[in-house]
């Protein structure tokens, strides 16, 4: 039961109050006061909080009646007819697990129904009330939407990102309901975008932030935040996608640069960062993460296996790129953010339907990769196979909901793309990443050198400190500079350091001060990044 409708049915039934006016969705209006009752009808109520009667000859009325008193049957075993509901205002935006509510600043969604928020800030339905205590930049406002979906944006959409902009599309239709997966599945997919400058990475990642009703926005960059400042960022949204984005390089360079591990835990939904309270106790405050994760940046994210086994990567690029692409990208630009944003009111209006929907078309997925990779013979991790066929899942449970636009043969060249990705994923966590596996190429062809001292030519090692040890010894400015003497292309020091933990092919071991065992040092000390000199595999 909701107090404030059983109060509402109270006051339009009441025949001594006689309300004329009942058009105006804020007021009701054009009622007889039951203290002066004069004939121009001067009382009146709230609609949204109709907890007073009032009466607007206030010089000669001044009468404002608390309907407790005019309808004190209504508030007879209080607790009993009304149990009590959230009332305290969530510090983040989107899904609340406690309620099952989606609660955003100026409206919300509950079981079917979206409700705009009332004079108090609330979002009012049958039997809860919730509101969001979050306070948004102007960049960051969510536009409420219209309540009908149109689905023609999306050929424009497929035109340009083809295969890419699907799967991106999918994994954000899954985002608004990442918490709900993650208690049947345990966990959903991370997404990452790599590409080249000018690839379309941030034209398509705003524009999904346009479906969900917020313009000119594109996500966070890390690099720019303390631990604290993002730790309160990833806290911020329930059911919304956390976007990560790469800055200026020339920008971070001095300061230590995002570790993407930080990022292991997001998947299953895990604890982001712990403080304890201030109080005498052992309590402590652990913020669990409730959304999902989507990195956007020119280089791929590199990691342990535990890591790079929860995401779906996806690689843009600029081939294809003409004046009708340009044409389409304009239109879409051009669309009306309300009208974009009713696909956000499209999924969350119908979640029920739309989760039965996707986790028949996840069974089916799933199936579908396992029954590929035993017929090609090829393993997969577990993992690889769930976050594909997710991604797999939801691009079939979103064609009946964008009334055909979403072409079978589509999903069919999709399906296929997908398998591709789920390759790609399984054979980068038994590879080097390209960065460290061309670090050691070099390194195999700059750290020999035949020497001919003694009459009899025989090969030295010129970058390793630790020779004959079973250890390999690097100091990267030698490093460069060996690369710069025989006109090899420089690799990024900087982008080598983070990578280096994560070497395949030869096991990192640490970073410290080296006293040196090549010949013409004499012992003296260098800082070396430390690996083992057998090579894996």
């Amino acid at each position: 039961m909701n107090l404030e409708k059983d109060i509402l049915d109270c006051l339009l039934n009441d025949t001594q109050l006689d309300f004329k006016c009942l058009q105006n969705p804020k007021y009701l209006q054009q009622g007889i006061c039951p203290v002066c009752k004069h004939k121009e009808r001067t009382l009146w109520a709230y609609r949204d909080a109709p907890w007073a009667l009032i009466c607007s000859r206030m010089k000669n009325c001044k009468t404002i009646i608390p309907v407790r008193d005019r309808y004190p049957e209504l508030f007879e075993n209080f607790t009993e007819r009304y149990p009590a509901t959230t009332e305290d205002p969530i510090p983040f935006i989107g899904y609340d697990k406690a309620t099952g509510a989606y609660a955003f600043p100026d409206f919300g969604y509950h079981r079917r129904t979206m409700v705009n928020k009332n004079r108090e800030g609330y979002l009012s339905f049958d039997r809860l009330s919730i509101k969001s205590s979050l306070k948004l930049l102007e960049d960051n406002i969510y536009h409420r939407g219209k309540d009908h979906f149109n689905a023609d944006w999306y050929q424009d959409f497929y035109f340009v990102f083809e295969n890419q902009g699907l799967a991106a599309l999918s994994f954000w239709a899954g985002s608004l309901f990442a918490e709900q997966i993650r208690q049947k599945q345990e966990g959903y997919t991370l997404l990452e975008i790599s590409g080249d400058r000018e690839t379309g990475k941030t034209t398509m990642t705003k524009l999904l932030w346009r479906l969900l009703g917020v313009s000119r926005y594109e996500g966070v960059d890390p690099n720019k935040m303390n631990e604290r400042a993002l730790a309160r960022k990833f806290a911020q949204g329930g059911n919304i996608p956390m976007v990560l984005i790469e800055g200026d390089r020339n920008e971070t360079r001095g300061r230590s640069m995002f570790g993407y591990d930080w990022l292991k835990t997001t998947w299953e939904g895990g604890v982001i960062r712990g403080t304890g309270l201030k109080n005498h106790g052992l309590e402590t405050n652990e913020d669990p993460f409730k959304g999902s994760v989507i990195v956007v940046q020119n280089m791929t994210v590199d990691g342990s296996d535990a890591l790079l086994s929860r995401f779906v990567h996806l690689h843009m690029t600029a081939q294809g790129y003409n004046p009708e692409v340009e044409k389409a990208i304009h239109r879409l630009r051009e669309r009306d953010i309300e009208e974009m944003a009713s696909f956000r009111n499209r999924l969350l209006c119908d979640e029920p339907a739309i989760l039965k929907a996707y986790f028949h078309h996840y069974g089916k997925a799933h199936a579908r990769l396992i029954e590929r990779a035993n017929r090609e013979q090829t393993k997969f991790t577990p993992r690889v196979i769930q976050n594909h066929a997710q991604i797999l899942a939801w691009a079939h449970t979103l064609q009946p909901i964008f009334n055909g636009e979403i072409t079978e043969l589509q999903l069919k060249h999709f399906d296929s793309f997908i398998w591709t990705r789920c390759q790609d994923r399984q054979r980068r966590l038994q590879s080097e990443h390209e960065m460290i596996q061309q670090f050691w190429d070099y390194y195999d062809v700059l750290n020999w050198k035949t020497c001919n001292e003694t009459g009899t030519p025989h090969n030295v090692e010129v970058l390793n400190h630790l020779p004959g040890s079973g250890k390999i010894a690097i100091n990267l400015t030698e490093f460069d500079e060996a690369c710069g003497d025989r006109k090899l292309q420089r690799l990024d020091t900087a982008e080598l350091k983070r990578l280096f933990p994560n070497s395949v092919s030869r096991r990192y071991r640490e970073n410290k001060p080296t006293r040196s065992k090549q010949a013409n040092m004499n012992g003296r000390t260098r800082r070396c990044w430390i690996f083992d000199e057998v090579v894996n595999g």
